[in-house]
């Protein structure tokens, strides 16, 4: 499994979650704000995309606008986030009913976005490349709380087998 499968599995999984209504529940939704945070726009943020940037593409100039922004798109998912909490909190359960599935809709078009500009050239890149970024990914996965697996579609084992074939 390489870095850009690998994102995409945590995708699939956000997409059967937010169908499920599993994140209806404030406490389950916060779980899952901290899992995106700590796990996958880490990863993203800091080990995918400068990875990606740093190659020559040939629209090196127009790829950066792309990333940065789906950089900017992080920001504004985080930020929508920790106010559908924090109207939860307050008792605002109006608020936090109706800005819901405008979060959904939004991550999702993040996602999708993200599958078809960016990670599509992966596999463009060099295999030792692909590979120091896999292992640097997950080293962040394996300092994760196993809470977070169900968010990553991950399980214990995996972490286990990734550990001895990573680590």
């Amino acid at each position: 499994m390489d870095l850009s499968e690998f994102l995409m599995v945590e995708h699939s999984e956000i997409r059967v979650i937010v169908n499920t209504g599993f994140l209806n529940k404030v406490d389950n939704f916060k779980t899952f704000t901290e899992f995106l945070l700590a796990d996958h726009i880490n990863i993203e943020e800091n080990i995918y995309f400068p990875i990606m940037v740093d190659n020559d593409w040939n629209d090196k100039e127009e790829f950066k606008k792309i990333v940065e922004r789906v950089k900017n798109d992080h920001k504004l998912i985080e930020t929508l986030a920790k106010n559908i909490i924090k109207w939860k909190d307050n008792g605002n359960d109006n608020l936090f009913n109706l800005r819901l599935p405008l979060f959904y809709k939004t991550l999702e078009d993040h996602n999708n976005y993200e599958e078809d500009h960016i990670f599509s050239r992966w596999l463009l890149l060099e295999q030792g490349i692909r590979q120091n970024a896999m292992a640097d990914a997950l080293s962040i996965v394996q300092e994760l709380d196993d809470k977070y697996l169900i968010f990553s579609g991950l399980s214990i084992n995996f972490k286990q087998y990734m550990r001895k074939h990573y680590f």
